[in-house]
């Protein structure tokens, strides 16, 4: 549950060395200490070691018996150089324990915690079959009870995934806002931005200011958001932006904007953002950023809505300060250009005509040495 440089370089080397905190497991007697929850605790396949120390088949029993298993899994701890890995797939024994759980009938009633600094890949068949998966991430030696109240209900979750998560080891690419010639290779376990919740929440009347946006008009994007469930929580609003067609091949998408706001059991709230035309500009294939018109759409929730970019004759464009730099400045630099390259050529003259004067004589020279001889 803790990185690299904590306590030591490569991180702690046992519990004993925290002084407080509490791991899942304390954290779920903790939380479940007045009620009538039976906790059994089993660590056939610790993390710090590399195979499974005990027959995993002797707990198949139990395990299959529980309303609920809890199967916390990732990667020992590391820091720098040393946790270097040339493969992203998890360790031999974790992925063993996985396939082990997938295989019991009470795989539908498993929920897998995911205790790393990076992602590693998943035995993808068996983690399938798991209903739920809580990214932990490294929550640090207090994050035992925090993770026991999402698990128990308590708190509600709210993140969202900040990357995305590979399938395979040799997954590329592997970012969302990848070329749209490169989406028949993408194939994630889980996208960018995907995050749930214990409630549900839906977005309607999606709309715009205007359908056509210009350097001096930006537009805004108006919609509504519901909390549909029967709690209150927290949702992530991502407005993704997709060029249809450009000068150099745009992304699928590209978030442009978010906001994170709270709502009560029915509660729906109306909210707004404004793009401007900076906003879908980008960076030319002579490295200045420009802004091109074309046609656009927004995303918004499972919400599309388009608009067009006109970009006027007398807008900035590459030959203004917005295309990267201003007239004078570009005719300065091409002043500047002409006097380097003359410099250059005036140099490799008189290096030539150096070493023609130092042939011709060595060839006089030796003219008259055979003339005395």
């Amino acid at each position: 549950m803790t990185g690299g440089w904590t306590f030591h370089w490569q991180g702690p080397t046992s519990d004993s060395e925290f002084i407080s905190g509490k791991t899942i497991f304390q954290g779920l007697k903790e939380a479940t200490n007045n009620s009538n929850v039976i906790l059994n605790f089993y660590n056939p396949c610790p993390i710090a070691s590399t195979s499974c120390q005990d027959d995993m088949s002797s707990m198949a029993s139990p395990i299959s018996s529980s309303d609920v298993i809890i199967a916390c899994t990732g990667e020992n701890v590391y820091a720098e150089k040393p946790g270097d890995i040339r493969d992203l797939t998890l360790q031999k024994n974790q992925v063993e324990m996985l396939n082990f759980l997938g295989s019991l009938e009470s795989s539908s009633r498993t929920v897998l915690i995911l205790l790393e600094g990076r992602p590693r890949v998943l035995p993808i068949s068996q983690v399938e079959k798991f209903p739920a998966v809580i990214q932990g991430w490294l929550p640090g030696p207090h994050g035992g009870r925090p993770m026991a109240d999402i698990l128990l209900g308590n708190l509600n979750p709210s993140g969202k995934l900040p990357m995305t998560y590979p399938k395979f080891p040799g997954d590329f690419p592997n970012y969302y806002y990848h070329k749209c010639s490169e989406s028949i290779s993408f194939d994630p376990l889980w996208e960018f931005g995907k995050g749930l919740s214990y409630t549900n929440f839906v977005y309607s009347n999606l709309t715009l200011s205007d359908t056509v946006m210009t350097p001096e008009k930006p537009v805004t994007l108006r919609f509504k958001l519901k909390n549909s469930g029967n709690r209150s929580g927290k949702e992530t609003v991502l407005v993704y932006v997709s060029d249809l067609y450009r000068s150099v091949a745009p992304e699928v998408e590209m978030l442009k904007n978010f906001r994170k706001v709270s709502l009560d059991v029915n509660q729906e709230i109306s909210l707004e953002f404004q793009l401007e035309a900076e906003d879908v500009g980008f960076y030319g294939l002579d490295g200045t950023f420009q802004i091109e018109e074309g046609d656009f759409e927004i995303t918004v929730g499972d919400m599309r809505i388009g608009f067009r970019l006109d970009v006027p004759s007398n807008a900035p464009s590459d030959d203004d300060d917005v295309g990267g730099g201003s007239n004078a400045s570009k005719i300065i630099s091409s002043i500047l250009f002409v006097i380097l390259f003359g410099g250059v050529l005036a140099l490799v003259v008189h290096l030539i005509r150096d070493d023609r004067k130092r042939k011709h004589s060595g060839d006089v020279s030796q003219l008259e040495m055979r003339l005395r001889s």
